[in-house]
C-alpha cells in the first residue's frame, strides 16, 4: 500500500535521519551486545518463564550504552527495563529461541534467522526491530499473562506517546508505579531514539528512576507516520497478511518497508524467517 502524502517539514526530519549503531538511539549497539552474549554463553533460562538468568543481569546492564542504576536486593529481568526490552525484541524477531532439553531450557540464537540478519544494513536492522516491537511482540514473551489490543506493542506505545508527545511527561511518585508494567516500552523508546529521558536520582530499594520524558523530533515524525498507516482502511490488508503468514509459516519483516522507503531509500531488504524449521523430536504431554 502506497504511503499517503506527508507534511514536508515532518517528511524532511525522516529524510535527514541517519541510522547507525548509535543514531537516532543506541538500539543497534545494545541489541548487538545482547545477541553476542547469548551466542557466547547459551544462558540457561529461568524454568518458569524462560527469562534471562538472574546472575547475568547486572553485567549485561553495564555493557549497554546507557546502563541504569538499580538498588534492589533481588533484581529480576524486568528490574532492568532495557534488558527486558532487548529480550522481547530477540524473541519477537525470531533471532533468539528457547531450546528445551529435558527439564532445562537454554536461550540460543536461530542460525537461519541470524544468516538473514547478517545480510541487513543498519537501516534494515533498525526497522526490522521496530516491526518486531510494534507488530510481533507480546507480553507473554516476557512471562506476563496480561494481553490486550492484539499482537504487538504498538497500541501500548500509542497510549504512552499520548502522554509524552505534547508537553513531555514529568514523573511523580505514582508514575513510578506505572513503570512496573510498561517500563520496557519506555526503555525501548529511549533506545530507538524516539524520546529523551532525564533520569532521576537512584533510591534505596528502588529500580529505574525517571525525572522526565520528552519526545524527540524524529520520534514525533516516525510515530505520526506509523499512526497514519494503521488506519481502519488498512485493517483488511493486515488481516489478510496475518492469515497468509499462518498458512505458509514463512515470515518476512516488511510490513513498513513500502511506507518507509520514500524517506529511507537504503531500506531494501528484510529479515526473513523460513518456514522449513528443523524438526526436533520430543515427547509431548
Amino acid at each position: 500500500m502506497k504511503a499517503k502524502p506527508f507534511p514536508d517539514a515532518i517528511a524532511q526530519v525522516l529524510r535527514d535521519q541517519q541510522i547507525t549503531e548509535t543514531e537516532p538511539g543506541s538500539i543497534l549497539h545494545d541489541f548487538g551486545v545482547f545477541l553476542d552474549f547469548v551466542a557466547a554463553n547459551h544462558p540457561v533460562a529461568s524454568p518458569k518463564n524462560h527469562l534471562l538468568p538472574q546472575a547475568c543481569l547486572a553485567m549485561l546492564n553495564e555493557r549497554l550504552a546507557k546502563p541504569i542504576e538499580v538498588r534492589l536486593k533481588k533484581a529480576v529481568q524486568k528490574s532492568y527495563p532495557h534488558l527486558n526490552g532487548l529480550y522481547l525484541l530477540a524473541r519477537a524477531s525470531g533471532l533468539m529461541r528457547v531450546l528445551k532439553r529435558g527439564k532445562e531450557a537454554t536461550l540460543v540464537l536461530d542460525n537461519a534467522a541470524m544468516d538473514s540478519w547478517a545480510g541487513l544494513n543498519d537501516t534494515e536492522r533498525y526497522f526490522t526491530l521496530i516491526e518486531a516491537w510494534f507488530r510481533r511482540a507480546s507480553m507473554q514473551m516476557l512471562g506476563e499473562s496480561r494481553g490486550g489490543w492484539g499482537s504487538g506493542m504498538l497500541n501500548y506505545c500509542f497510549n504512552l506517546w499520548h502522554r509524552i508527545s505534547e508537553k513531555g511527561w514529568k514523573f511523580g511518585k505514582s508514575d513510578h508505579t506505572y513503570l512496573m508494567y510498561w517500563a520496557h516500552n519506555i526503555a525501548l523508546m529511549e533506545m530507538f531514539g524516539l524520546v529523551r529521558i532525564k533520569r532521576g536520582k537512584p533510591q534505596k530499594e528502588k529500580g529505574w528512576m525517571i525525572d522526565r520524558i520528552d519526545a524527540t523530533e524524529f520520534g514525533g515524525a516516525l510515530m505520526s507516520l506509523v499512526a497514519g498507516h494503521h488506519s481502519v482502511a488498512n485493517l483488511a490488508d493486515e488481516w489478510e497478511r496475518e492469515d497468509e503468514e499462518k498458512e505458509t509459516g514463512a515470515v518476512t519483516f516488511d510490513w513498513y518497508r513500502e511506507l518507509l522507503q520514500p524517506y529511507f531509500p537504503e531500506l531494501q531488504n528484510s529479515l526473513t524467517l523460513p518456514s522449513n524449521r528443523e524438526f526436533r523430536p520430543n515427547t509431548l504431554t
